[in-house]
């Protein structure tokens, strides 16, 4: 007789998975792209203020 964890599924299949880690990777993604750009913008602005246009 086999034995059923305490909270698992009783059928033997997997529960269907979430969107979620796509959502996170998404999120990294964007706020690693924001603090490039803001990066970028940041030198620039800096530059300009020195009279270092290139």
């Amino acid at each position: 007789m086999k034995k059923t964890p305490f909270g698992g599924v009783p059928s033997g299949e997997a529960p269907v998975a979430s969107q979620q880690p796509y959502a996170l990777l998404a999120g990294g993604s964007v706020l690693l792209l924001g603090s490039a750009a803001g990066g970028v913008v940041m030198r620039r602005r800096r530059a300009a203020h020195a009279g270092n246009r290139r």
